[in-house]
């Protein structure tokens, strides 16, 4: 059976915080807060990486994970972007 992106998401340590306009998956890893943000009124994905210890400054470097992505793609189809 497949699995939803929320249970993709929380597979990866990811908390599910909804609204009316996005949905967001957010994970604290020790001080660094990755965000990916589904904003549905744009259709669009916003990534977020920022480090709470380095006055939440963002980060240079976002790495993609095959486990994100597949994630990621599947929130897509459940949103009917895809």
């Amino acid at each position: 059976m497949n699995k939803t992106a929320t249970e993709m998401f929380e597979k990866l340590e990811f908390k599910l915080i909804k609204s009316k306009m996005y949905i967001m998956y957010e994970r604290n890893d020790g001080g660094l807060i990755t965000q990916y943000i589904f904003n549905k009124a744009f259709k669009r994905l916003e990534v977020k990486e920022y480090e709470l210890y380095n006055d939440s400054k963002p980060q240079g470097l976002t790495i993609y994970y095959v486990e994100h992505i597949k994630a990621i793609t599947q929130q897509m189809k459940e949103l009917g972007w895809l």
